[in-house]
């Protein structure tokens, strides 16, 4: 058991120091976890059980600070000479707070322990605690979590702690609001496109091409592009950079789809297609 708790020691505390380091950034939409994960087991007055085995967990932000989570646990241990399993999964709300966070899960719980015969009970189970999220990069995260899980099997509430360490891959995310308007405010340069009426310009990862202006009356404006749309296709042609979009336009005479996504309100990304005509 000491090697286990050193090992998780060992990780816990760079966790830390990382999330005191870690730069502000707008919030995922959705995170998924998948970790190592050890449980002290109660026994009901007989010696407590080390398990071993590993939590995957996902959840869903609707806010910065709000969201909603469903996790699946297994283990397996030995204890004396009784061979031990058990599964148990459970859902509910979580509170985040810039790199910690808090959730309360309730759900149920397979117990199995075998010693020439096996007894089997499935039971009321929940889960209270939480944990800190250190950013590696923009996408993931190491995390460490402790909780305090509650079963009930054969009639009697067992009192386990729960401790995991694993890796949270984050996607969805929102640009933080200071980013947003420094974005918007830093004067770019922006490439003519005039058989579409805009200026465009590069994009992070080179993911399109921004539409940094837009013509009155123009092709672009009467079918419903806006600023900050950005191009990603032309006639099913993926456009990396506002290059790419103007080789694909060149010479181009009368229908031409154009492929592009816009930022919703709440911050989600959509993807749209619409016909435009150009060179007539």
């Amino acid at each position: 058991m000491n090697r286990w708790l050193n090992t998780i020691v060992s990780i816990a505390i760079p966790a830390i120091l990382l999330c005191a380091i870690a730069h502000a950034q707008g919030f995922p939409k959705q995170e998924a976890f998948v970790g190592f994960s050890y449980v002290n087991g109660d026994t009901n007055g007989g010696p407590r059980e080390n398990l071993y085995g590993g939590e995957v967990s996902f959840s869903q932000n609707a806010l910065k600070w709000l969201g909603a989570e469903v996790a699946g646990s297994g283990y397996y241990g030995h204890v004396v000479v009784t061979d031990v399993r058990d599964y148990g999964f459970g859902g509910g709300p979580r509170l985040n707070y810039k790199n910690f966070f808090l959730h309360s899960l309730v759900g149920a719980d397979w117990y199995e322990a075998c010693f020439i015969l096996c007894i089997t009970n499935t039971s009321f189970a929940a889960a209270f605690g939480g944990g800190i999220e250190a950013p590696l990069r923009r996408s993931y995260a190491l995390r460490v979590s402790t909780d305090y899980a509650l079963t009930r099997h054969l009639r009697h509430n067992q009192n386990n702690v729960r401790v995991s360490v694993g890796v949270v891959y984050r996607f969805g995310h929102t640009e933080p609001p200071a980013a947003a308007a420094g974005r918007e405010a830093m004067p770019r340069p922006a490439m003519p496109i005039p058989a579409l009426g805009i200026s465009v310009s590069t994009t992070a990862e080179n993911r399109g091409a921004e539409i940094v202006e837009v013509t009155a009356g123009g092709v672009a404006g009467l079918a419903g592009l806006h600023r900050l749309d950005i191009i990603t296709s032309i006639d099913g042609k993926d456009v990396h950079k506002p290059m790419e979009l103007a080789a694909a336009l060149s010479g181009a005479s009368g229908n031409v789809k154009i492929g592009y996504i816009f930022r919703t309100e709440t911050g989600w990304w959509i993807g749209k297609e619409t016909t435009v005509v150009v060179g007539k």
